[in-house]
């Protein structure tokens, strides 16, 4: 039961934290990316290398991602809500951005609730960011961008990722930080993490990484393959039209 529970907020989290990476823009921008994964063998299981491409637009108080695999992530931060949508079957789940109401609809009243939220939040504060701007500069397609090392640490988990950031995208920073501190102000241990992703200057253009989860290694790569502003498809931060709301397993109403 335990074990579920956690499963479910960290799944919930990991959206959370692709949203605030791919986000990093004013109203109505428009992102396309392609995210490379490197194969992963742990516990007897290989995950294959993939390629996906995403596609992100961002508003002034909205954000929706287009995933892999027919699926699509869309933040309300005036409403503090994040939405899984499922276009292969018309359905979406609503998830709490607040860290407490979102453990409120996640853990029962059950002899484990104690201990999977003591757990969580031992996970989320356990999480460490470092990170080091440098000297270096290139151009990477029609960006002039520098160089930063970001290294996260967690339990079981180490990131090491080097970033390539451009300020010659025009957007407002401002508005950013705003949005981005929003999204991330209510999850223990994030004033510190966002501190240090806030020295990051500008849009990431090209980030190379590595990652070890429980003695398994990997590595990833993730490129901006177009930016624009224009204005969005209609309805784009809409839950679309006759879709079904469902309950994510784990939580509840």
């Amino acid at each position: 039961m335990a074990t579920r529970m956690i499963t479910s907020v960290i799944c919930s989290l990991a959206c959370l934290l692709i949203i605030f990476f791919a986000s990093t823009a004013s109203a109505d921008s428009y992102f396309k990316q392609q995210t490379y994964t490197g194969a992963m063998e742990m516990m007897g299981q290989t995950t294959p290398e993939r390629y996906d491409t995403t596609e992100t637009w961002v508003g002034k108080n909205s954000a929706y991602a287009a995933l892999p695999e027919n699926y699509a992530f869309l933040i309300k931060v005036d409403e503090g809500i994040g939405i899984s949508i499922n276009h292969n079957d018309s359905s979406y789940a609503e998830i709490p951005l607040d860290f407490d109401v979102l453990l409120a609809e996640t853990i029962d009243d059950s002899e484990n609730a104690e201990e999977a939220k003591d757990a969580i939040k031992q996970m989320m504060g356990s999480m460490e960011a470092t990170c080091t701007p440098t000297d270096e500069t290139k151009k990477i397609k029609d960006w002039n961008a520098k160089k930063y090392i970001l290294e996260i640490k967690m339990r079981m988990m180490t990131m090491k990722s080097e970033i390539w950031a451009t300020e010659d995208i025009d957007i407002d920073y401002n508005l950013y930080y705003l949005v981005s501190n929003a999204m991330m102000a209510s999850f223990p241990g994030f004033e510190d993490l966002v501190s240090e992703f806030n020295k990051i200057k500008g849009i990431a253009v090209l980030t190379n990484g590595e990652i070890e989860m429980m003695g398994a290694k990997s590595t990833s790569a993730n490129s901006l393959l177009e930016y624009k502003k224009s204005d969005p498809p209609a309805g784009i931060y809409e839950i679309p039209k006759g879709y079904k709301e469902i309950t994510i397993p784990g939580m509840g109403h």
